[in-house]
């Protein structure tokens, strides 16, 4: 074997055990998932059993007013998604992706797995009657099941149905496929010998069943398409013949209809389609012949289609239906009796993973009730107590010693983003009670939504940035009986950041979505702060503000401003790019700073602290919702640090990563003047961007090699400034052509200085 082949063989060996030196931040494990959006339920006695979107069964008490989960089962996550779930006996027969699941429900607290089935297709409509399950497939198949032993069922017979349009199965007491512009109507009296009966033309007026309803009622079929209610007699499922057709008193569509002791239930839409009001309807089906619509009643305004059609399956004598909470999904149910329904005080309200922090001694996270968390022996998180708050929407959370700060605002109505009362509540996480709530002051005049952006602890005082509602300043050294100190606020600018450096109080204020500056107060006599002098920041917004020693650190989108601060102010300043747009969170991390946001996460050493270093980067996988372009709806994602363990709650569930090496690299004694070069990612796919430091302002050249010497693409770099630089690389060579999968040597010559580094191109 030649050198030449020999060291390429190496390098290619190289690729795959190269460390990254750039990623050190590695993933422990994943824990704490978020229920997801409930897709559907099923009841089973005083319990529903809510199917989440996030790998979860969520078992709920209908006599608990909270409507929070008593017990939940999470589904292997190598499957996709939940799709269905049944009750019948004492089992739950839930379906996800291609898999059912047969699960005991005789311990209610502890879901049991008995039997997992391979259906070889997604269901698409499911029933169990009298002991006998029939599923549905996207194959094109309807298949019954004997359920006298749950544990082996017996396949009974398969039937071969024809294409149907995306979810247009309807279920009742019998099966009704939907295809076209017609119904076939299918004979299950003798599970053993499925068969087609008929077809009927579902409708002149809107021949499209695919966003139609249907629904058996023993010997009649009842069909509605828009506002439109037809009702056929299947005496003989085999010549089906229309005995009424009405008009419903709406002005849109109606959705999952639901037919319980003779009386047809549906959500409908009435309005038009920017002011929508949804509602329940209930229609007296005694007389098939001369249905009557025996109760309506609206249930809320402003619902999009989109929304409206979320009602949840019916289960019994029980509805469930979405409603929107603010960033939150809520559902509600509805008790059935006779033709009227009442809604039940059980509100239950899946969410995310949205917030998340801690100390030495306390992890906490929002789901949205307040979690109490602690590790197990494998790194996983799970809740030891949990605390439900008044408000399920917190806007800011903070812990000191055993105390939780959680503060939020209310709104104005469930679809607005527009907050008023903001309010502090103080918790102890020992006990898990609630020591004092404690109303923040009104913005004068009342026009201005105010909203809690920071809560910051200082001594035994806590500093509550509010938005337009300024600054507020509490002494809590009796928890219990928190006291207002001062409330620092001016008319139509925003406080949103806050820090602390000796004598001196510095507020982040916005003066639009686009700008702002920073305000300095005297503290000497802590009661009674003085304004000392503001520093312009332009067109920087002050999201976020941190001191470490005599330095101030600002973030603004993806700029990191570095302040010295001197006896007489700012002394000298310095600006740090950071790679994104949107580093929402910046927490101090060991000798360092943990930027998190946009889908990464980075680490910054502060060794030199007006020229940041770059010491680990983690690309972030985000869970993006079925319908990102809902409103009510934005990536929540949150960062906190214990020791060296960075916990990210990123929209689904928790990411614990051990970011240790990075921390000891934040700690370790860095001279800037030898590092090496850093490449990030490293493996890169399609850009790599290159750190390098330089001695002064000048021009440089980036050059890039193969293992065979070859020089490949060569950057000439009119301008880099002295100190840390980054430059982004498109692996293309210098002809047009992307780099193949390899190891390359990264060359970059600065004014006295070359620098060399390896990177691995992954294709």
């Amino acid at each position: 074997m030649s050198i030449r082949k020999w060291c390429y063989g190496l390098g290619l060996m190289l690729l795959i055990l190269l460390p990254l030196k750039a990623e050190n931040i590695s993933l422990l494990s994943e824990s704490l998932q978020g229920l997801g959006e409930a897709t559907t339920f099923c009841s089973y006695g005083d319990y529903g059993l809510f199917v989440g979107g996030n790998h979860h069964l969520a078992v709920i008490d209908y006599n608990e007013p909270s409507g929070m989960p008593i017990a939940v089962y999470d589904i292997p996550n190598n499957y996709d998604k939940s799709y269905d779930v049944l009750c019948y006996g004492n089992h739950a027969y839930l379906f996800v992706d291609e898999s059912m699941f047969i699960l005991s429900l005789q311990d209610i607290l502890h879901p049991k797995l008995v039997k997992e089935i391979d259906l070889n297709s997604r269901r698409r409509a499911c029933l169990i009657q009298d002991n006998v399950l029939y599923i549905a497939t996207f194959s094109g198949s309807l298949t019954s099941y004997s359920l006298n032993n749950p544990e082996y069922l017996l396949n009974l017979d398969t039937l071969t149905i024809p294409e149907m349009d995306y979810e247009s199965m309807f279920t009742g007491d019998g099966f009704i496929a939907c295809q076209g512009d017609s119904l076939y109507i299918l004979d299950t009296s003798n599970p053993s010998d499925l068969r087609f009966a008929s077809s009927i033309a579902y409708s002149d007026s809107y021949p499209d069943c695919q966003n139609s309803q249907a629904a058996t009622m023993g010997q009649y079929l009842v069909c509605n398409s828009l506002n439109e209610l037809k009702v056929f007699s299947l005496s003989d499922p085999y010549a089906p013949i229309q005995i009424s057709s009405s008009i419903l008193p709406c002005d849109d569509l109606i959705y999952k209809t639901h037919i319980h002791d003779n009386v047809l239930w549906s959500l409908y839409l009435d309005g038009s389609w920017e002011a929508n009001q949804i509602g329940i309807m209930s229609i007296d089906l005694n007389n098939p012949s001369s249905p009557a619509v025996s109760n309506k009643q609206q249930l809320m305004e402003n619902w999009d289609q989109y929304n409206c059609s979320k009602l949840l399956r019916a289960s019994d004598n029980r509805l469930a239906y979405f409603y929107p909470y603010y960033l939150l999904q809520g559902i509600k149910t509805a008790v059935l009796s006779g033709d009227s329904f009442e809604v039940s005080e059980v509100q239950i309200r899946y969410a995310s993973i949205g917030k998340i922090v801690a100390n030495d001694d306390w992890i906490v996270g929002l789901n949205p009730v307040i979690n109490i968390l602690e590790f197990d022996n494998d790194n996983k998180l799970h809740t030891v107590r949990q605390i439900k708050p008044e408000s399920y929407y917190c806007d800011a959370l903070q812990i000191k010693d055993n105390l939780l700060f959680y503060a939020y605002s209310h709104l104005y109505n469930e679809n607005a983003y527009d907050s008023y009362d903001p309010t502090l509540d103080i918790y102890d996480l020992q006990s898990g009670s609630k020591l004092s709530s404690f109303p923040l002051p009104a913005v004068q005049g009342g026009e201005f939504p105010t909203e809690p952006y920071q809560v910051e602890i200082y001594n035994s005082y806590v500093l509550l940035c509010n938005g337009m509602g300024g600054l507020v300043c509490l002494d809590i050294s009796d928890p219990a009986n928190p006291q207002q100190v001062y409330w620092l606020w001016e008319p139509f600018n925003g406080v949103i950041s806050v820090a602390v450096r000796g004598a001196d109080l510095w507020l982040g204020v916005y003066v639009n979505m686009f700008g702002g500056y920073l305000s300095c107060y005297d503290i000497s006599d802590f009661n009674n702060p003085v304004h000392d002098y503001d520093v312009n920041l332009g067109d920087t917004f002050p999201a976020k503000m941190l001191i470490t020693g005599d330095y101030l650190y600002l973030k603004s989108s993806s700029v990191l401003k570095c302040y010295h601060l001197g006896s007489e102010g700012i002394a000298e300043q310095s600006d740090f790019y950071l790679w994104g747009t949107d580093m929402e969170y910046m927490l101090p991390f060991w000798k360092g700073l943990l930027f998190g946001g946009d889908r990464r996460m980075q680490v910054i050493s502060l060794q030199d602290p007006l020229n940041p270093l770059r010491v680990g980067y983690q690309e972030l996988e985000m869970v993006l919702p079925d319908n990102p372009d809902d409103p009510n709806y934005y990536p929540n994602a949150s960062f906190t640090v214990q020791g060296s363990k960075i916990l990210v709650a990123n929209g689904h569930y928790v990411q614990c990563f051990d970011a240790s090496l990075a921390a000891v690299m934040c700690d370790a004694e860095l001279d800037l003047e030898t590092t090496a070069m850093q490449i990030f990612p490293n493996p890169s796919r399609e850009t790599a961007y290159i750190g390098f430091n330089s001695a002064e302002y000048g021009e440089a050249k980036l050059e890039l090699y193969n293992l065979r010497g070859q020089k490949v693409i060569s950057h000439c770099l009119s301008s880099v400034k002295q100190g840390f630089n980054i430059q982004s690389l498109a692996l293309v060579d210098d002809k047009g052509r992307r780099l193949g999968t390899g190891i390359y040597m990264v060359k970059v010559i600065t004014p006295g200085r070359t620098q060399v580094a390896k990177l691995a191109v992954l294709r």
